[in-house]
């Protein structure tokens, strides 16, 4: 599928954000699974630990001048959270995609969750089932304990994540409504989701696809 160039007057659907801070031997096949996405009308900015210049050197080879890459500069004592919360600010996109660099995302992804949440406006958080896999790509037995409903996640919440970070789409503006991430050295992404379930018009739902 030809990519088509964005121009400054263009404005994508969906933005993805992603943290680096290290150099993780997967990340070419995440970077690779988010550019071969179906989907197409998307910005990738890529946050890049600014500790770390060799792997923005890295970033910027594996990106291959593809021009929906944004590379930011995050300050290392900002963490996880201060980067994430700097490619929110810097998005532009009407939904958030997250996306880590040690994922693999199938290149239906953003296709699907696009069309669900423009189907389902009372969604604001999605995610899907995920496949783990060891590090050669192989699946492996053990799964992610799977919770489909906003009523069956919000239960669940406060005593377990039951959200595939890495896996999630967003409303931008539901992740502007709690001032984004708090914490950026473990859970992150957990606290944040118990801060959303505060505001009951706030939906979850993880759909019943890989």
């Amino acid at each position: 599928m030809p990519i088509i160039p964005l121009s400054s007057n263009d404005i994508p659907r969906v933005s993805v954000i992603m943290g680096v801070n290290r150099a993780d031997p997967f990340l070419k096949l995440a970077i690779e699974s988010i550019l071969n996405q179906n989907f197409q009308d998307f910005e990738f900015l890529i946050m890049v630990d600014a500790g770390c210049p060799e792997m923005k050197q890295q970033v910027i080879e594996l990106s291959a001048g593809d021009s929906r890459v944004r590379i930011l500069e995050s300050p290392a004592v900002g963490g996880l959270a201060f980067a994430l919360n700097l490619g929110i600010a810097e998005s532009r996109g009407e939904y958030i995609a997250r996306m880590d660099g040690d994922d693999v995302s199938r290149p239906e992804r953003f296709e699907e969750q696009v069309r669900f949440l423009d189907e389902n406006k009372d969604v604001d958080v999605l995610g899907c089932k995920v496949q783990l896999i060891d590090p050669t790509s192989k699946s492996v037995e053990r799964s992610y304990p799977y919770f489909q409903s906003n009523r069956d996640i919000r239960r669940v919440l406060p005593f377990r994540n039951p959200l595939m970070h890495p896996a999630l789409m967003f409303r931008k503006c539901a992740l502007l409504s709690v001032q984004g991430y708090k914490y950026g050295h473990t859970s992150e992404d957990h606290e944040m989701f118990i801060r959303m379930a505060r505001n009951p018009k706030i939906g979850f739902f993880n759909m019943d696809k890989v």
